[in-house]
């Protein structure tokens, strides 16, 4: 069973700002719990608030599950989970190194990509090619679009390194493609009873065509409407049908809430539009009740994979698609719906994005949406594709059963986290064939760029102690005395928040009988006490500092 990294910004939707990564982690979460072999398993957490959220999370779940708890220090030690590890995006690297303190082989870690245009997630990934990462680690992609995209990043890392540096040997983790799923029973096609019900609470009339959008409602970082709004308009007057657009979504601010306004007055006036809040869960229900056509012509490369229109298909609605990134997977050009064609210009003239965002000239959203502007949709095909759907309820019919049935057989939890299953188990397989020869045992500093500070700044202090060393009690006090001091020194503010770094406070008294009178060195307590070197050399140089202890010089 994995071990599941759980940060409440990466499995939840009830933040201000929902963007896919958080709906994406969400349902995973959700279908891991309901559909994973996960009857006793493992979380790691950042803070005991965060057990807490996870707590709050579990008890929303059909089953009783038990579990065990790791923090962020453990996965520095040898102490840490004995598995694989599911961080829920592509910083492999971070985590690697931290794994290296302790061995490469203890345990594997899996990511998955969300978004990959923004500079964190392209460092998050170029990194891999020079951190510890291993064969038996994997970042999942959620497209075969994005494994193309992530390798061209590992290879132009790669040679960059060979020609900065001659390297040659780049281990690398496995890239295995395995696509968001959902929950296709909470997306399941209303009755007819139902569907003119919710119709009617809209205002819609039962002849009425209704083309429903689903997401973030954003012209710059997510899907400019311009090519929506134009071939909508465009269809419903050829196809002489009365058409109404729901928007079912979230404006994050009232500029781009206007800027929306201002497209539909101009480019469909002939079209009802309806908005509905996408973030009230019983509003998205009903618009989905409610549409015909399901259309989302995403044309931004902010896109990873899009799991709305394979919602869309559990709704049992056709869908309309721009051919982008995963919606290449996910929607079958002719028989689930319609792929339109998409245009981009080559690399060459676009050079000036790219080095303008690298140089902080323009920000993410200004990359993104001055990219977007360089992204056409096929006016023609899509205008087509929409006038037959509004012209034939029979081939609306025939693609919504067809894509119905794709969802509940390919996207569902229930097919995808056995896909994940299958991957941890190779990953651990591969990890134990492998122990006992890894890279981090055969070098002293795994982490160059993390190294120990009294190593890294030995120059500083006149003298050390190591654990050779000895040392003796200052002055003539008796034991009761000397930890009464303890006691009053280590009950002061200023030292409350080192104590746990140090022996506990009965081990403390050990220590110092032990000594007694005489003069015994680090290594002798350690072994006494059958305690950790380091940790005993922690505690005498804390008890050096207040006064109970001074090194003995030769």
């Amino acid at each position: 069973m994995p071990c599941l990294y759980f940060h409440p910004d990466a499995y939840t939707t009830k933040g201000r700002k929902v963007m896919g990564r958080h709906v994406a982690g969400e349902s995973f979460l959700k279908g891991y719990l309901d559909h994973g072999k996960c009857e006793d398993f493992a979380i790691q957490v950042e803070s005991d608030k965060h057990s807490k959220v996870f707590d709050q999370f579990l008890g929303e779940c059909s089953k009783r599950l038990s579990y065990k708890t790791y923090d962020r220090f453990s996965a520095c030690t040898d102490q840490f989970y004995k598995g694989v590890v599911f961080y829920p995006g592509p910083g492999l690297a971070e985590w690697s190194k931290l794994r290296s303190f302790a061995s490469d082989t203890l345990w594997s870690i899996c990511g998955v990509t969300h978004t990959i245009s923004s500079h964190g997630a392209m460092d998050s990934i170029a990194n891999l090619v020079s951190s510890p990462v291993q064969p038996w680690d994997a970042l999942v992609c959620t497209s075969d679009a994005v494994k193309k995209s992530v390798k061209e990043l590992l290879s132009s890392q790669i040679d960059y390194l060979r020609h900065r540096l001659k390297a040659t040997q780049f281990p690398l983790p496995q890239l295995p493609v395995i696509p968001l799923g959902t929950d296709t029973k909470k997306f399941a096609p209303p009755s007819p009873d139902e569907k003119q019900r919710v119709r009617e609470i809209f205002g819609i009339g039962a002849n009425e065509i209704v083309c429903l959008f689903v997401g973030r409602l954003s012209f710059h970082a997510k899907a400019n409407p311009l090519a929506m709004y134009r071939a909508i308009e465009e269809a419903a007057i050829q196809s002489g049908k009365s058409v109404v657009l729901l928007e079912c979504g979230w404006f994050y601010n009232s500029h781009i809430e206007d800027s929306f306004a201002e497209a539909r007055r101009l480019l469909c006036p002939s079209v009802r539009t309806i908005f509905v809040d996408g973030l009230d869960p019983n509003s998205a229900k009903a618009a989905w009740s409610a549409a015909d056509i399901f259309c989302s012509l995403v044309d931004n490369i902010q896109e990873t994979f899009g799991i709305t229109p394979v919602e869309a298909m559990a709704a049992g609605l056709p869908v309309v698609v721009s051919d982008w990134n995963g919606y290449k997977d996910t929607v079958r050009d002719g028989i689930d719906g319609f792929r339109i064609p998409t245009l981009a210009p080559s690399s060459t003239p676009t050079q000036f994005l790219h080095r303008a965002y690298a140089a902080g000239q323009i920000d993410y959203d200004a990359y993104l949406g001055l990219t977007s502007l360089q992204i056409s949709i096929d006016h023609r095909r899509l205008v087509q594709a929409l006038k037959l759907l509004f012209d034939s309820a029979e081939l609306r019919l025939e693609m919504s059963e067809k894509a119905l049935k794709r969802a509940q057989n390919v996207y569902d939890w229930a097919s995808i986290i056995p896909q994940y299953e299958q991957l941890w188990d190779y990953l651990d397989e591969m990890r134990l064939a492998k122990q006992g020869s890894t890279l981090s045992s055969t070098i002293s500093h795994p982490v160059p760029e993390r190294p120990d500070p009294f190593r890294f700044f030995a120059n500083y202090p006149t003298q050390s102690l190591g654990i050779a060393d000895s040392i003796r009690i200052v002055g003539d006090d008796d034991i009761g005395r000397l930890l009464d001091r303890y006691d009053e020194i280590i009950a002061l503010k200023m030292f409350s928040s080192y104590l746990p770094s140090i022996l506990a406070r009965s081990q403390v008294e050990k220590s110092l009988t032990l000594i007694g009178s005489e003069c015994v060195s680090v290594e002798i307590i350690a072994k006494s006490l059958k305690a950790e070197p380091s940790l005993v050399l922690r505690t005498v140089s804390f008890m050096i500092k207040i006064g109970l202890l001074e090194k003995v010089f030769n």
